[in-house]
């Protein structure tokens, strides 16, 4: 079942995108580039996948907004955003405001947030732009004394966020006395199908899995006319949610081809491409219900992708911070996803949790309080051009 979940999530937060980069087109480009990038670094073979790569977009798009120098750079590139980080902002911003529209047939929400340490001083322009572009409110905590009530907070912020479906993004050893800011991004979707599925046509039937096995799973079924497509490759079914908006695109890959085959073919040119065809046809689906939840340490796969100097001592954050002395710890992320009869329910949250770089150790002890050698070196060949020793520094 994994080829169908990773699509709904990727186009419910991302239109057709053909405008510049500072545009919400252009940041629904960038989240849809680093969604098959970032699916490709998580997919092991085995098992589900589910998650929203727009809600890991914005956690880190939040982040960006204080990176500098190399480690900007990399984030850039894995996010696919433009350099201009005002511009990077700006789009992400637009396309907030245009997915959290009220009075809809659907429930789509984005909300973003950041916990910062007590006592340290942000900087304003930081600040400024999450809330103005992210609508992010910052609220201070004290990880120092007390990083399970602050771990606590931010847990509850993101359960109401997500009706309760995620309710502990952070575990508990998540945040400790070294942390000073969490970034978080919940993001959380409820809507019915236009064209709902009868329960009573609901029958457990054979489902066959990729090791060959073979099971009997309650599977939803109706005729009605959907926009579909086939090809040598793949079978791809288009199921519109009321207010035809949304949709989800259900991509069926070839017996010979297979899911592994389907997903080694995964590009943003021809998932574009599987998406574009399709016409409205009277269908016969068969679709088994599912429901689960998934999480990530993305800490490791971010680095991989491009992003190593984020998380080491000499990460560049200092446009979060006077002097910087941040880089991220870990990025974790969680999803629950719900497909029955009725429509789809699905949620997810992401947080970039920042520690301070400048732990250190206590200090080793030289102390020259008796006779020692020294010598004077050319550093660039080595050679050595004086050299003495001490007896006694009075001479």
């Amino acid at each position: 079942m994994r080829s169908i979940l990773i699509v709904p999530v990727l186009l419910m937060l991302a239109g057709p995108a053909t405008s510049g980069a500072d545009e919400p087109a252009g940041i629904a480009t960038a989240v849809n580039t680093f969604a098959v990038d970032i699916y490709r670094a998580l997919d092991g073979g085995q098992g589900n996948l589910f998650l929203s790569p727009a809600s890991i977009s914005y956690a880190l798009g939040m982040t960006r907004v204080g990176a500098r120098g190399t480690t900007a750079q990399e984030m850039d590139r894995v996010l696919h955003l433009p350099a201009d980080r005002t511009a990077a902002a700006a789009g992400y911003g637009q396309l907030m405001r245009i997915l959290n529209v009220q009075d809809k047939p659907w429930t789509l929400s984005l909300a973003n947030r950041l916990y910062g340490q007590r006592g340290l001083t942000f900087r304003t322009e930081f600040l400024a732009t999450v809330e103005n572009d992210f609508d992010g409110g910052f609220e201070t905590v004290d990880y120092r004394s007390d990083a399970e009530a602050a771990r606590l907070n931010i847990n509850s912020w993101v359960a109401r966020q997500t009706a309760d479906r995620i309710d502990e993004l952070l575990g508990p050893d998540a945040v400790n006395a070294h942390t000073r800011l969490v970034l978080v991004n919940a993001i959380y979707f409820l809507a019915d199908w236009m064209s709902a599925f009868d329960g009573n046509d609901t029958h457990d039937l054979p489902f066959h899995a990729t090791d060959g096995t073979t099971a009997d799973v309650p599977t939803m079924t109706q005729e009605s006319h959907f926009a579909y497509t086939s090809t040598a490759e793949l079978q791809a079914l288009t199921m519109p949610y009321k207010g035809d908006e949304l949709e989800m695109v259900v991509l069926l890959p070839s017996p010979d081809l297979g899911l592994a085959g389907l997903e080694e073919r995964m590009s943003t040119d021809n998932l574009a491409a599987w998406l574009a065809g399709g016409n409205r046809v009277n269908v016969r689906v068969f679709l088994p219900k599912f429901e689960f939840t998934a999480e990530f340490n993305l800490g490791d796969t971010l680095a991989e992708m491009g992003m190593p100097s984020a998380f080491v001592n000499r990460a560049d954050f200092s446009g979060m911070i006077d002097g910087g002395g941040l880089s991220i710890d870990d990025v974790v992320h969680k999803a629950y996803v719900r497909v029955d009869e009725k429509g789809t329910e699905a949620a997810a949250a992401t947080g970039v949790i920042m520690r301070a770089t400048s732990i250190s150790p206590p200090p080793e002890i030289f102390r020259a309080d008796r006779p020692f050698l020294f010598l004077i070196r050319h550093k660039p060949t080595g050679v050595v051009l004086f050299m003495g020793r001490v007896m006694d520094p009075q001479g």
